[in-house]
C-alpha cells in the first residue's frame, strides 16, 4: 500500500514551483526583453607618434615610458653642431648683406671697396673649403662603395664553398669537411658583418655628402652676393642698386630664419598633455627623418572599445551616451559618447552558419571618455552600461 505525501507537504511543493515559476517569468524574461545592455574593455588613449623631420644623432632622451609629459615639454634632444655652424655662416652673410647695403646707401669709399675685397675673398675661401670637404667624402663614398662591392663577391664566393663543404659532409661525413664548413660558415658571418659596416658607413657619407652639397649651394650664393656687392659699390650706387642689395638682406635674412627653424626642430617637444607609452630610442644612436621615437598616449582623449552581440547592436546609436566604471574608482561613474559603430560584424567563432552561431556574432563600438578630473588612465579595464 502506497502512502501518499502528506498535504502540507504537497502545498509547499506547489508554491515553490508557483514562486520558480514566476522568477523565472518576470526576471530572466525580463532580462532578455528588457534587460540592461552592457559590456567590457579597456581604455586606451589616442597614440600620438614623435618623429623628426630632418633626422640626426641623438644627444639627450629627456624622459622615459611611463612619464607624464604636458604640452611644449622638450622630449629628445638632436645633434645640431652642423647646423650651428651654418648658423654662424648665414649670419656672417646676413651681417655682410647689411653692411653693404649700407656702404651703397652712402656711397662708396677706399675703405669700403676694400672690406668688400675681403668679403669676396672670404667668401670664395668658404666656398673653396666646403668644396674640398665635398670632395674628401666623394672620394670616401666611392671606396666604400667599392668595399661593399668586394664584400658582396666575397660572400657569393664564400656561399657556394660552404655549400659544397656541406655537400661534401653530407655526402662523406668526414672530419675535415665539418672543419671546413665550420671554417666557411665563420668566414661567411664575418664577411657579412663588414658588410653591414660598410653599408652604415656608406649611409652616414651619403647623409654627409647631401648635407656639404647644401651647404656648397649656400656658400656659392655667399660668394656670388659679395662679388655682386663688389660691383655695385665700384660702379655706385643706383636706386636699383639699393634695391638688389635690399633684396639681398631679404635672402640672407630667410637663410637665417630657416636655420634658426631647423635648429629649434631638432628638439622635440611634446604637442599634447599626455603619459609617455612607448620609448625607441638611446642617446648615441642616430634617428631617421620620420622613424619613431616615442609614442605619446593623449590623456584628454580617451576611448574605449567594446563589443555588442548582433542581436542587441541595434539599440546603440552615434552620440549616444553611456555610463562607465573602473574598478579603482568604484563609488564613481564615468559619461561616454558613442563615436563609431563598426560597419561590419566580427564572428566568434568563423564561419558560423547557424541562428545559434550567428546570435554570438559583435559589432565593435567605440566610445569617447568624458574625464574631466584626469582620473582614468590607459590600460585600465572598464565597464560600459548603455542603459535599458
Amino acid at each position: 500500500m502506497k502512502h501518499k505525501p502528506p498535504m502540507i507537504v504537497r502545498v509547499i511543493v506547489i508554491l515553490v514551483v508557483v514562486v520558480l515559476a514566476g522568477y523565472w517569468f518576470l526576471v530572466v524574461r525580463g532580462a532578455e526583453g528588457n534587460g540592461r545592455l552592457t559590456a567590457s574593455g579597456t581604455i586606451e588613449a589616442t597614440d600620438v607618434v614623435i618623429a623628426p623631420e630632418q633626422g640626426g644623432r641623438v644627444v639627450k632622451v629627456l624622459v622615459a615610458a611611463g612619464d607624464s609629459v604636458t604640452a611644449g615639454q622638450p622630449l629628445v634632444q638632436l645633434d645640431t653642431t652642423l647646423l650651428a655652424g651654418q648658423l654662424a655662416q648665414a649670419q656672417a652673410q646676413l651681417a655682410a648683406a647689411q653692411a653693404n647695403y649700407a656702404l651703397l646707401e652712402a656711397g662708396p669709399t677706399a675703405a669700403q671697396l676694400s672690406a668688400a675685397e675681403t668679403a669676396v675673398t672670404r667668401a670664395q675661401a668658404q666656398l673653396d673649403a666646403v668644396t674640398e670637404q665635398r670632395d674628401e667624402v666623394e672620394t670616401q663614398l666611392a671606396d666604400v662603395e667599392e668595399q661593399i662591392a668586394d664584400l658582396q663577391s666575397q660572400i657569393a664566393e664564400t656561399t657556394a664553398q660552404l655549400q659544397g663543404a656541406q655537400a661534401t659532409l653530407q655526402g662523406t661525413g668526414a672530419a675535415e669537411a665539418q672543419t671546413a664548413v665550420t671554417q666557411f660558415q665563420s668566414a661567411l658571418a664575418g664577411l657579412n658583418t663588414q658588410l653591414a659596416m660598410a653599408q652604415q658607413l656608406q649611409t652616414a657619407l651619403t647623409s654627409q655628402l647631401r648635407l656639404l652639397n647644401s651647404q656648397i649651394t649656400v656658400a656659392e650664393s655667399g660668394a656670388d652676393a659679395a662679388q655682386a656687392q663688389l660691383d655695385l659699390l665700384a660702379a655706385g650706387a643706383r636706386s636699383e642698386q639699393l634695391e638688389a642689395a635690399q633684396a639681398q638682406v631679404d635672402a640672407a635674412q630667410a637663410t637665417l630664419n630657416l636655420l634658426e627653424t631647423q635648429i629649434a626642430r631638432q628638439t622635440l617637444t611634446a604637442p599634447v598633455d599626455g603619459v609617455v607609452l612607448a620609448r625607441a630610442v638611446q642617446p648615441g644612436e642616430v634617428a631617421m627623418p620620420g622613424a619613431a621615437l616615442l609614442v605619446i598616449g593623449e590623456l584628454s582623449n580617451l576611448v574605449i572599445s567594446v563589443f555588442v552581440p548582433e542581436d542587441r547592436y541595434g539599440r546603440i546609436q552615434l552620440g549616444q551616451e553611456a555610463t562607465i566604471t573602473v574598478d579603482a574608482f568604484p563609488d564613481e561613474t564615468f559619461t561616454g559618447t558613442v563615436r563609431r559603430i563598426a560597419d561590419r560584424a566580427e564572428f566568434t567563432p568563423r564561419n558560423v552558419q547557424t541562428a545559434e552561431g550567428r546570435a554570438s556574432t559583435v559589432f565593435a563600438i567605440e566610445l569617447a571618455i568624458s574625464d574631466g578630473a584626469g582620473k582614468l588612465k590607459p590600460g585600465m579595464p572598464a565597464d560600459v552600461d548603455f542603459g535599458e
